[in-house]
């Protein structure tokens, strides 16, 4: 349980900060840096963005690249921990990923 939390409180630290990356990964991307735009989505997924990526039409245009495959892959090890984590806790699994 103690982890469980732990987790929620490092969440709620960095919340608001993983979204912004994202979304700034967005402008980035509308002014044609990819390779900025692939920093600022590592940034969010290393700071706990979980929503999938490769789902996101705005990043249809990255998901050839290595990079952001490597990114996706994170994210799917990151939602895999977190799950489980929920399931030891016989928590219900959370809506949206």
């Amino acid at each position: 349980m103690d982890r469980l939390l732990s987790s929620y409180e490092n969440n709620l630290q960095t919340i608001e900060r993983n979204w912004q990356y994202h979304n700034l990964a967005f402008y980035y991307l509308m002014l044609g840096e990819k390779e900025k735009a692939l920093g600022s989505l590592e940034s969010a997924v290393k700071m706990g963005w979980l929503r999938n990526l490769s789902n996101e039409k705005i990043f249809e245009s990255l998901r050839s690249e290595p990079r952001f495959q490597e990114l996706t892959k994170m994210q799917t090890q990151k939602r895999k921990e977190v799950m489980a984590l929920y399931k030891s806790h016989n928590f219900p699994e959370p809506e949206e990923f």
